[in-house]
């Protein structure tokens, strides 16, 4: 290899140290599998926690969209409001067809 880390074919830096071209004893080789196997494990839990971080943002945001869309349809619908407009009165708000059939 030319530089003085190695990268395996699943894209794992390896770190300094003893490389696959050099190792000539079982315990070099046992050493170098041992760290190469700890990089991946690091590199899985960071990507872990970052996918558990970010589904957790996505579950915060769809919560936040479903509410809104519920206050809004039942703004919609009116819901509870005694200003709605009378059959035939125009309104400064246009009600949407979200909802209805």
């Amino acid at each position: 290899m030319k530089t003085a880390a190695a990268t395996l074919a699943v894209g794992v830096h390896v770190q300094p140290g003893p490389q696959p071209e050099s190792i000539s004893s079982p315990h070099e080789l046992t050493a170098f599998v041992e760290n190469v196997l700890s990089d991946i494990e690091k590199k899985f839990d960071d990507m872990s926690t970052q996918v558990l971080d970010r589904m957790s943002q996505m579950s915060s945001r769809i919560d936040a969209l479903e509410l809104s869309i519920q206050e809004l349809l039942n703004d919609d619908m009116g819901g509870g409001r005694n200003d709605s407009p009378t059959p035939g009165s125009t309104s400064g708000r246009q009600s949407s067809s979200l909802g209805r059939n």
